[in-house]
């Protein structure tokens, strides 16, 4: 976890994601990266909107052609 910040009911997170790429990574309807067995980590960021103590809405973004520079080499 890098930051967390809260700004009324909306909370945003900054984090390094890490893992290792095992299945097919579907990045919407264009690309799918097939599992390329490569351990990795890149930084995310995701804004949640909390009401009456529920997630109502999440965007994570984080750098696409980063994440397939990492994958595929």
């Amino acid at each position: 976890m890098r930051s967390i910040r809260v700004h009324g009911n909306i909370v945003e997170v900054d984090f390094i994601g890490h893992g290792t790429h095992t299945g097919d990574l579907v990045l919407g309807e264009a690309l799918t990266i097939p599992a390329t067995g490569r351990t990795t980590e890149l930084p995310f960021h995701d804004r949640l909107e909390i009401r009456d103590g529920l997630i109502v809405s999440a965007e994570l973004d984080f750098d696409t052609e980063e994440m397939k520079r990492r994958l595929l080499g």
